[in-house]
């Protein structure tokens, strides 16, 4: 799918349609994973590889709220610390192959499944994104 990130309103049309579409993988590219809400991640990490992040309310508990409390000016040291560890696992799973940007074309024959995922964070931007289910 372009413009994944399209996908980051679980409760949209579109996100609902596209997550009853039955398939054994999905594929999905952007510039922009995340706008403005971790949850918007989830969302389309959810579309893309459903139970990858465990449960919404797991990931709110676990990522969302320790990295938004770290994010704060006045978070003290402890928090930062501890939503820099919850960002760094998020981009570091081993089920995920990362891919920093490099360029893929005539690396694989057409009938070739590629699988990577490229790190909004290692990036420092989004580039592009895939993921299995």
């Amino acid at each position: 799918m372009d413009e994944a990130h399209r996908l980051k309103n679980e409760k949209s049309k579109l996100y609902q349609a596209c997550s009853k579409i039955s398939t054994k993988r999905r594929f999905g590219l952007t510039g922009t994973i995340m706008q403005n809400k971790y949850i918007e991640l989830f969302n389309v990490f959810e579309w893309a590889a459903p139970g990858s992040l465990g449960p919404r309310e797991f990931f709110r508990e676990y990522y969302d709220e320790p990295i938004k409390q770290g994010q704060r000016i006045s978070a003290p040291d402890r928090f930062v610390k501890i939503a820099a560890e919850r960002k760094e696992h998020l981009v570091s799973d081993p089920e995920l192959q990362y891919n920093d940007g490099v360029t893929l074309e005539g690396e694989f024959s057409p009938n070739h499944n590629c699988e990577m995922f490229i790190s909004f964070v290692r990036c420092g931007k989004a580039a592009s994104w895939c993921m299995w289910s």
